[in-house]
């Protein structure tokens, strides 16, 4: 699984979850990555995202979590 960030304005952003073609169909997903230091996520849509200090962890709803190979699951999120 890989993301590709997008930043779509200041202090907004989109992430994607992708699926590689040729592995087996993903059922859920979470994706792990850094903010830098001091940035906080304040909200986000199709994905259930925590922190804790930079690190954030974002995991499929209840519509999203099936990616078939290559695949790909939209989430995004505000931060400040």
């Amino acid at each position: 699984m890989k993301y590709t960030p997008k930043l779509v304005e200041q202090r907004l952003h989109r992430r994607r979850a992708g699926h590689q073609p040729g592995l087996e169909h993903h059922q859920r997903w979470n994706l792990t990555y850094n903010l830098p230091s001091g940035q906080q996520v304040t909200n986000a849509w199709n994905a259930t995202v925590t922190q804790s200090g930079s690190a954030v962890s974002a995991r499929n709803v209840s519509f999203n979590g099936s990616i078939a190979p290559g695949g790909t699951a939209n989430f995004g999120y505000q931060g400040r």
